[in-house]
Protein backbone atom coordinates (compact mmCIF):
# COMPACT_ATOMS: atom_id res chain seq x y z
CA UNK A 1 0.00 0.00 0.00
CA UNK A 2 1.19 3.19 -0.24
CA UNK A 3 2.17 6.07 2.20
CA UNK A 4 -1.28 7.02 3.58
CA UNK A 5 -1.53 11.31 2.68
CA UNK A 6 -2.38 14.07 4.80
CA UNK A 7 -5.87 15.61 4.44
CA UNK A 8 -6.29 17.96 1.32
CA UNK A 9 -3.57 16.06 -0.43
CA UNK A 10 -3.69 13.76 -3.43
CA UNK A 11 -1.97 10.61 -3.48
CA UNK A 12 0.31 9.19 -5.91
CA UNK A 13 -2.55 6.56 -6.55
CA UNK A 14 -5.14 9.56 -6.78
CA UNK A 15 -2.78 10.95 -9.50
CA UNK A 16 -2.45 7.56 -11.52
CA UNK A 17 -5.93 6.73 -11.74
CA UNK A 18 -6.80 10.41 -12.74
CA UNK A 19 -4.12 10.21 -15.55
CA UNK A 20 -5.47 6.79 -16.28
CA UNK A 21 -9.30 8.08 -16.16
CA UNK A 22 -8.19 11.12 -19.25
CA UNK A 23 -6.32 8.36 -21.17
CA UNK A 24 -9.70 5.74 -20.66
CA UNK A 25 -12.05 6.71 -23.53
CA UNK A 26 -9.22 7.26 -26.10
CA UNK A 27 -7.61 3.65 -24.92
CA UNK A 28 -11.11 2.30 -25.37
CA UNK A 29 -11.55 3.38 -29.28
CA UNK A 30 -7.52 2.74 -30.06
CA UNK A 31 -8.43 -1.09 -28.78
CA UNK A 32 -11.54 -1.66 -30.96
CA UNK A 33 -9.62 -0.09 -33.97
CA UNK A 34 -5.90 -1.78 -33.13
CA UNK A 35 -8.42 -5.37 -32.66
CA UNK A 36 -8.41 -6.10 -36.12
CA UNK A 37 -4.57 -5.89 -36.49
CA UNK A 38 -2.04 -7.97 -35.75
CA UNK A 39 -1.12 -8.39 -31.94
CA UNK A 40 2.43 -6.49 -31.46
CA UNK A 41 5.94 -8.15 -29.67
CA UNK A 42 6.35 -7.77 -26.51
CA UNK A 43 9.38 -5.37 -27.41
CA UNK A 44 7.62 -3.03 -29.87
CA UNK A 45 4.99 -3.29 -26.63
CA UNK A 46 7.20 -1.13 -24.83
CA UNK A 47 7.98 0.85 -27.36
CA UNK A 48 4.48 2.21 -27.81
CA UNK A 49 4.29 2.29 -24.22
CA UNK A 50 7.43 4.60 -23.87
CA UNK A 51 6.15 6.36 -26.63
CA UNK A 52 3.06 7.25 -25.28
CA UNK A 53 3.94 7.71 -21.73
CA UNK A 54 7.27 9.06 -22.29
CA UNK A 55 10.43 8.48 -20.32
CA UNK A 56 9.82 11.83 -17.86
CA UNK A 57 13.53 11.19 -15.82
CA UNK A 58 15.45 10.36 -19.09
CA UNK A 59 13.86 13.60 -20.69
CA UNK A 60 14.58 15.90 -17.52
CA UNK A 61 17.68 18.79 -17.66
CA UNK A 62 18.97 20.57 -15.47
CA UNK A 63 17.83 24.04 -15.08
CA UNK A 64 18.68 27.33 -13.56
CA UNK A 65 16.59 26.45 -10.21
CA UNK A 66 17.88 22.94 -10.03
CA UNK A 67 21.32 24.53 -10.49
CA UNK A 68 20.56 27.19 -8.08
CA UNK A 69 19.42 24.62 -5.55
CA UNK A 70 22.32 22.36 -5.83
CA UNK A 71 24.41 24.92 -5.09
CA UNK A 72 22.91 26.10 -1.60
CA UNK A 73 22.89 22.46 -0.91
CA UNK A 74 26.26 22.19 -1.89
CA UNK A 75 27.95 24.81 0.79
CA UNK A 76 27.58 21.69 3.41
CA UNK A 77 29.73 19.93 0.96
CA UNK A 78 31.93 23.43 0.94
CA UNK A 79 32.26 23.68 4.86
CA UNK A 80 32.93 19.74 4.89
CA UNK A 81 36.16 19.93 2.94
CA UNK A 82 37.17 23.44 4.40
CA UNK A 83 36.21 21.76 7.96
CA UNK A 84 39.17 19.16 7.33
CA UNK A 85 42.34 20.76 6.36
CA UNK A 86 41.68 24.72 8.36
CA UNK A 87 43.63 23.69 11.16
CA UNK A 88 46.97 22.52 9.50
CA UNK A 89 47.96 25.76 8.32
CA UNK A 90 47.53 27.99 11.78
CA UNK A 91 49.66 25.46 13.68
CA UNK A 92 52.61 28.31 13.46
CA UNK A 93 54.26 30.34 15.68
CA UNK A 94 54.47 33.63 13.78
CA UNK A 95 52.40 36.39 14.32
CA UNK A 96 49.04 35.15 12.66
CA UNK A 97 49.52 31.72 13.69
CA UNK A 98 47.35 30.04 16.66
CA UNK A 99 50.89 28.60 18.53
CA UNK A 100 51.77 32.21 18.91
CA UNK A 101 48.54 32.94 20.61
CA UNK A 102 47.90 30.10 22.53
CA UNK A 103 50.68 27.97 23.50
CA UNK A 104 49.75 23.82 22.86
CA UNK A 105 51.90 21.37 24.24
CA UNK A 106 52.47 18.34 21.02
CA UNK A 107 49.74 16.43 22.52
CA UNK A 108 47.43 19.20 22.47
CA UNK A 109 48.09 19.92 18.87
CA UNK A 110 47.17 15.80 18.38
CA UNK A 111 43.94 16.36 20.36
CA UNK A 112 42.48 19.45 18.43
CA UNK A 113 43.14 18.21 15.16
CA UNK A 114 41.72 14.65 16.65
CA UNK A 115 38.77 15.32 18.36
CA UNK A 116 37.11 16.65 14.47
CA UNK A 117 37.54 13.59 12.81
CA UNK A 118 36.13 11.52 16.07
CA UNK A 119 33.28 14.13 15.94
CA UNK A 120 32.54 13.71 12.21
CA UNK A 121 32.50 9.70 12.61
CA UNK A 122 29.47 9.89 15.29
CA UNK A 123 28.29 12.48 13.29
CA UNK A 124 28.24 10.43 10.42
CA UNK A 125 26.81 6.91 12.27
CA UNK A 126 24.14 9.39 13.87
CA UNK A 127 22.91 11.62 10.53
CA UNK A 128 20.47 9.01 9.28
CA UNK A 129 18.16 9.13 12.21
CA UNK A 130 17.33 13.04 12.13
CA UNK A 131 17.83 12.24 8.14
CA UNK A 132 14.73 10.01 7.70
CA UNK A 133 12.86 11.81 10.95
CA UNK A 134 13.06 15.76 10.25
CA UNK A 135 13.92 15.53 6.85
CA UNK A 136 17.02 16.49 4.05
CA UNK A 137 15.97 19.92 4.75
CA UNK A 138 15.80 20.49 8.18
CA UNK A 139 18.82 18.02 9.39
CA UNK A 140 21.01 20.00 7.04
CA UNK A 141 20.07 23.86 8.12
CA UNK A 142 20.54 22.67 12.22
CA UNK A 143 24.04 20.81 10.53
CA UNK A 144 24.64 24.67 9.37
CA UNK A 145 23.39 25.89 12.70
CA UNK A 146 26.09 23.63 14.77
CA UNK A 147 28.93 25.11 11.96
CA UNK A 148 28.31 28.51 12.52
CA UNK A 149 28.38 28.11 16.76
CA UNK A 150 31.22 25.70 16.09
CA UNK A 151 33.12 28.06 13.92
CA UNK A 152 33.06 30.90 16.27
CA UNK A 153 33.61 28.92 19.59
CA UNK A 154 37.29 27.82 18.05
CA UNK A 155 38.12 31.53 17.55
CA UNK A 156 38.52 32.46 20.93
CA UNK A 157 42.10 32.65 21.69
CA UNK A 158 42.36 29.03 24.44
CA UNK A 159 42.98 25.68 23.58
CA UNK A 160 39.76 24.38 25.30
CA UNK A 161 37.43 26.54 23.26
CA UNK A 162 39.79 25.51 20.47
CA UNK A 163 39.25 21.81 21.08
CA UNK A 164 35.41 22.18 22.06
CA UNK A 165 34.87 24.26 19.09
CA UNK A 166 36.51 21.46 16.66
CA UNK A 167 34.65 18.58 18.27
CA UNK A 168 30.94 20.62 17.40
CA UNK A 169 32.35 21.16 13.58
CA UNK A 170 33.30 17.76 13.56
CA UNK A 171 29.68 16.12 14.46
CA UNK A 172 28.59 18.99 12.03
CA UNK A 173 30.73 17.63 9.21
CA UNK A 174 29.94 14.01 9.63
CA UNK A 175 26.10 15.12 9.50
CA UNK A 176 26.24 17.54 6.30
CA UNK A 177 29.11 14.73 4.17
CA UNK A 178 26.49 12.04 4.68
CA UNK A 179 23.13 14.07 3.90
CA UNK A 180 23.89 16.72 1.76
CA UNK A 181 24.94 14.08 -1.10
CA UNK A 182 21.54 12.05 -0.86
CA UNK A 183 19.76 15.37 -1.21
CA UNK A 184 21.60 15.84 -3.86
CA UNK A 185 20.55 12.77 -5.38
CA UNK A 186 16.92 12.56 -4.47
CA UNK A 187 16.32 16.14 -6.32
CA UNK A 188 18.10 15.28 -9.28
CA UNK A 189 16.52 13.93 -12.37
CA UNK A 190 17.89 10.09 -13.12
CA UNK A 191 19.40 11.28 -16.43
CA UNK A 192 21.67 13.97 -14.58
CA UNK A 193 22.04 12.81 -11.21
CA UNK A 194 25.95 11.68 -11.73
CA UNK A 195 26.35 15.63 -13.03
CA UNK A 196 24.36 17.46 -9.62
CA UNK A 197 25.64 15.05 -7.34
CA UNK A 198 29.42 15.13 -8.58
CA UNK A 199 28.97 18.88 -6.97
CA UNK A 200 29.38 17.24 -3.72
CA UNK A 201 33.17 16.03 -4.49
CA UNK A 202 33.77 19.61 -6.11
CA UNK A 203 32.70 21.66 -3.10
CA UNK A 204 34.54 19.17 -0.62
CA UNK A 205 38.00 19.93 -2.76
CA UNK A 206 37.66 23.10 -3.58
CA UNK A 207 37.09 23.55 0.37
CA UNK A 208 40.18 21.63 1.26
CA UNK A 209 41.86 24.09 -1.21
CA UNK A 210 40.30 27.34 0.43
CA UNK A 211 41.33 26.25 3.31
CA UNK A 212 44.98 25.92 2.40
CA UNK A 213 45.18 29.42 0.44
CA UNK A 214 43.63 31.36 3.62
CA UNK A 215 45.87 29.77 5.90
CA UNK A 216 48.49 31.03 4.02
CA UNK A 217 47.60 34.42 3.37
CA UNK A 218 46.25 34.88 7.04
CA UNK A 219 48.68 33.34 9.37
CA UNK A 220 51.85 35.17 7.12
CA UNK A 221 50.64 38.48 7.05
CA UNK A 222 47.70 39.78 9.12
CA UNK A 223 48.00 39.37 13.01
CA UNK A 224 45.76 36.89 14.77
CA UNK A 225 45.04 35.34 11.29
CA UNK A 226 44.17 32.36 13.09
CA UNK A 227 41.40 33.59 13.81
CA UNK A 228 39.94 33.95 10.66
CA UNK A 229 40.81 31.28 9.16
CA UNK A 230 39.25 28.84 11.73
CA UNK A 231 35.94 31.11 11.95
CA UNK A 232 35.74 31.26 8.18
CA UNK A 233 34.17 27.39 8.51
CA UNK A 234 31.31 29.43 9.65
CA UNK A 235 31.01 31.74 6.57
CA UNK A 236 29.67 28.87 4.01
CA UNK A 237 26.62 27.87 6.35
CA UNK A 238 25.95 31.06 7.37
CA UNK A 239 25.39 31.95 3.82
CA UNK A 240 22.91 28.18 3.71
CA UNK A 241 20.95 29.79 6.48
CA UNK A 242 20.37 33.05 4.71
CA UNK A 243 19.19 31.49 1.72
CA UNK A 244 16.99 28.69 2.99
CA UNK A 245 14.38 29.47 1.41
CA UNK A 246 16.03 28.33 -1.57
CA UNK A 247 16.95 24.43 -0.02
CA UNK A 248 14.60 22.11 -1.40
CA UNK A 249 13.19 19.21 0.55
CA UNK A 250 13.78 15.71 -0.86
CA UNK A 251 10.79 14.94 -3.05
CA UNK A 252 11.36 11.02 -2.37
CA UNK A 253 11.45 11.88 1.47
CA UNK A 254 8.10 13.75 0.74
CA UNK A 255 6.47 11.08 -0.72
CA UNK A 256 7.41 8.67 1.33
CA UNK A 257 5.83 10.76 4.22
CA UNK A 258 2.88 10.73 2.06
CA UNK A 259 3.33 14.17 1.26
CA UNK A 260 2.43 14.08 -2.48
CA UNK A 261 1.25 17.51 -3.49
CA UNK A 262 4.61 18.88 -1.80
CA UNK A 263 6.50 16.56 -3.34
CA UNK A 264 5.17 17.28 -6.79
CA UNK A 265 5.83 20.90 -6.02
CA UNK A 266 9.29 20.88 -5.95
CA UNK A 267 9.55 18.69 -9.21
CA UNK A 268 7.43 21.40 -10.88
CA UNK A 269 10.26 24.17 -9.74
CA UNK A 270 13.20 22.14 -10.70
CA UNK A 271 12.10 20.05 -13.85
CA UNK A 272 11.74 21.83 -17.14
CA UNK A 273 8.63 23.24 -18.83
CA UNK A 274 6.90 20.01 -20.60
CA UNK A 275 8.68 17.70 -18.50
CA UNK A 276 6.03 15.45 -16.81
CA UNK A 277 6.45 15.92 -13.40
CA UNK A 278 3.00 13.60 -12.30
CA UNK A 279 4.24 10.63 -14.18
CA UNK A 280 7.68 11.49 -12.18
CA UNK A 281 6.22 11.32 -9.06
CA UNK A 282 3.69 8.28 -9.79
CA UNK A 283 7.33 6.30 -10.06
CA UNK A 284 8.47 7.61 -7.03
CA UNK A 285 4.75 6.27 -5.40
CA UNK A 286 5.59 2.82 -6.75
CA UNK A 287 9.30 2.93 -5.27
CA UNK A 288 8.53 3.95 -1.76
CA UNK A 289 5.71 1.37 -2.05
CA UNK A 290 7.93 -1.24 -2.82
CA UNK A 291 10.34 0.18 -0.23
CA UNK A 292 10.32 -2.57 2.88
CA UNK A 293 8.35 -1.28 6.05
CA UNK A 294 10.32 1.70 7.66
CA UNK A 295 12.89 1.45 5.12
CA UNK A 296 12.90 4.51 3.91
CA UNK A 297 16.11 6.07 4.58
CA UNK A 298 16.79 6.68 0.81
Amino acid sequence: ALPAAPPGSRSGATILRERSGRGGSAGSSASSSASSSARPSPTQGGEHRRAVMGSPRAEATATPWLWWATGVIALSSLSFGYSLAMLNPVLKSRRGGLLHDVPMSAELQQLATAVLVLGAWLGCLAASHPSDVLGRRRTLLLTATVYVSGGLVSTLPNSAALVLGRAAVGVATGVGGAVAPILLSELAPDAIRGQITSCHQLLITIGILLAGVLGYALVLHVPHGWRLVEGFVAVPSALQLVLHASLPESPKWLVRRGQHERALAVLRRHRPDGHDAEAELEDMAREAADEPQGGGGG
